[in-house]
């Protein structure tokens, strides 16, 4: 799966651009859990307004789709209650695998980048 993001952000990447990361680091003493972690978009199709990154880290036995629908909904909700409406509820626009939509006369552009893995352990049990 890192290979696949590698592969994908060098065609992305232009010279000069800025790139920005989302780090996190956790611990537990279950053994070998399985994670889920992701990452949502939502940009505006004008480009002179600014768009929203969310994320979810250490999510411990949750299904990637249902991470990537909470991360997307959760871009929607930010980027449309900064615009204009802060009592706007995402879920009662998201819709599974619809990228494009039309909130109050604005197009957005959507997307989620997740990975579920099981956790490796290190050699001392942590």
């Amino acid at each position: 799966m890192q290979a696949h993001f590698k592969r994908r952000r060098l065609q992305i990447a232009l010279s000069g651009t800025h790139a920005f990361a989302i780090i996190a680091q956790s611990e537990t003493n279950e053994p070998d859990p399985v994670v889920t972690v992701g990452i949502g978009i939502a940009q505006p199709k004008d480009k002179t307004l600014h768009g929203y990154l969310t994320e979810k880290e250490q999510v411990i036995g949750i299904a990637e789709e249902d991470v990537e629908m909470d991360v997307i909904e959760m871009a929607i909700e930010n980027l449309v209650t900064d615009w204009f409406d802060p009592g706007f509820d995402s879920e009662t626009v998201y819709r599974k695998g619809k990228k494009n939509y039309t909130i109050e006369g604005r197009t957005l552009w959507l997307t989620a980048l997740c990975n579920r893995q099981k956790a490796k352990r290190k050699t001392n049990g942590r």
